[in-house]
Order: C-alpha cells, then structure tokens, then sequence
C-alpha cells in the first residue's frame, strides 16, 4: 500500500494478514504528493504518482524516482496500460501516452476543455 502525505513524503506499507507494517517513508518530491494512479504498486513494482506541480512521476518499490516528467498542466488522472509499457496520462488540456522506459512521450492530443472547466 501506497501512501502519499504532505511534503513530498510517500510511505509504502506491507500488509499482512491483518497488520500493517511501515516499509520505508521516504521525501520523493519537492511540493505536496497529490494522488496515485493506484494504492497499490503494479505487478512489477511501478508506481505513478503525481503532486500538486505539473509533472508525473515514476517511482519503484525501494522509493526510488526512476524519472520525472514535466507537463503542461497539473496531471488530472494516469494509468498503466495492460502489460506496463506505458502510462496514459490526462492534463487539463491533453492527453499524453509516455514510454515506462524513460518517460518519454509516445502521442499527445491536445483537448479543448470544457466551458466553465
């Protein structure tokens, strides 16, 4: 389990059974840790995560940021595709598709926001 908390600090956590063990708090990040693509790391040990500047983040299980990627504007929502070779990305004005393996940018679709957004 995958905990963002203020300050740039990330806690990853071992469950067992019906105990929770503090692996390792570890400061990944300058500004807030906004969210994870999911609580839990990927099958491989991946982690996307985002903080409150406009970049993304790839992590693995030791804590270690594997690359930064900056964007255009905060990361509204990411995921892993199937089989973890990339990540989608969504931005308030577009759609990215980055490369697992270096961060770089597959496509991007630039997207009109909605009025009022």
């Amino acid at each position: 389990l995958v905990v963002g908390q203020a300050s740039g600090y990330v806690t990853l956590y071992k469950l067992s059974g019906d105990t929770i063990e503090e692996v390792w708090t570890k400061r990944v990040i300058e500004g807030v840790v906004a969210e994870f693509t999911s609580p839990f790391p990927q099958p491989s040990g991946k982690i996307l995560l985002n903080s409150t500047r406009p970049c993304i983040y790839l992590m693995d299980l030791r804590g270690d940021v594997i690359w930064e990627r900056r964007l255009d504007t905060t990361v509204r929502s990411a995921a892993f595709s199937p089989r973890e070779d990339y990540a989608a990305v969504i931005t308030r004005n577009s759609l990215c598709i980055l490369d697992l393996d270096g961060g770089g940018g597959i496509a991007r679709l630039t997207v009109n926001p909605a009025p009022n957004s």
